[in-house]
């Protein structure tokens, strides 16, 4: 039996092979703001990615790196 979330998911992927786009996951950053990527295995054998990446909120204090460039 297929649910009413498949048929979504279907219907993402079918739009993604016609446009040549991978489908894009809501909650993830754009890739190209991903500075780096490490994986944790918590001891529960449960496999995380932890992404580092240049978007900011902006409630976030200044990056003190961003200071030291405008000098």
């Amino acid at each position: 039996m297929i649910g009413k979330n498949d048929k979504k998911r279907n219907a993402r992927e079918e739009q993604a092979e016609e446009t040549g786009e991978r489908a894009r996951r809501p909650g993830l950053p754009a890739r190209s703001s991903i500075l780096s990527e490490k994986t944790f295995v918590s001891p529960g054998k449960k496999r995380y990615r932890i992404l580092r990446t240049s978007e900011r909120d902006p409630y976030d204090e200044p990056d003190p790196a961003d200071a030291k460039k405008c000098r």
